[in-house]
């Protein structure tokens, strides 16, 4: 596609836009096979002074760009971006329309965040022999962390066991479990005088 802010091809750029929302009607249709139900499609628009080789992207909007001025508002934004980017603009350039992108933006539902399924302590919890200075070497309590409950205190020396790391809870310290699978550490100080 190819026209100018001084002989815009209305017809021309109607036809690319109108082929863009049919490509992206597809995209919308393919996600939203996927339970995605909620879309907001974006243009651009390249363009460059005419005769230059440097070609900047202008939002696009849609439908403001085949009312009769639309040539001149895409003129006048295509001036604001060059001076954005450059620190230069041209006003009154004839600018080059060189093509039209677009793009589906998909909103995603949030997820519900849940803490996950608790495993039932059974027993009292596994220990592993751990070092601390200022301590020795202690038998530290091993907790897995699906054994936690929103909102326990874990008391160290302990360990906190999940699946992509191990929590060190100094003796001192201790980790409050969040409502979201995440832990608060409160950390004592040791203070020299």
């Amino acid at each position: 596609m190819f026209t100018t802010t001084d002989a815009f091809d209305r017809d021309l750029v109607a036809a690319t836009l109108a082929r863009l929302d049919g490509q992206l009607a597809e995209v919308e249709a393919a996600l939203a096979t996927r339970g995605i139900e909620r879309f907001e499609r974006r243009y651009v628009a390249e363009g460059r002074y005419a005769y230059q080789s440097w070609q900047i992207d202008v939002p696009l909007d849609r439908a403001g760009i085949l009312r009769p001025d639309g040539a001149e508002q895409l003129a006048r934004a295509f001036d604001r971006e060059h001076e954005r980017v450059f620190a230069v603009a041209e006003p009154g350039q004839v600018v080059e329309l060189t093509q039209c992108r677009a793009r589906v933006v998909a909103h995603l539902a949030r997820p519900t965040l849940a803490w996950g399924e608790r495993e039932e302590a059974t027993g009292p919890p596994a220990t592993q022999r751990a070092y601390f200075r200022g301590l020795g070497h202690v038998d530290a309590p091993v907790r897995p962390g699906s054994s936690i409950g929103a909102d326990e205190v874990v008391v160290g020396p302990a360990l906190i066991v999940e699946p992509t790391t191990t929590l060190v809870l100094y003796p001192g310290s201790s980790a409050r479990a969040g409502a979201h699978g995440a832990y608060e550490v409160e950390i004592e100080l040791e203070v020299s005088s």
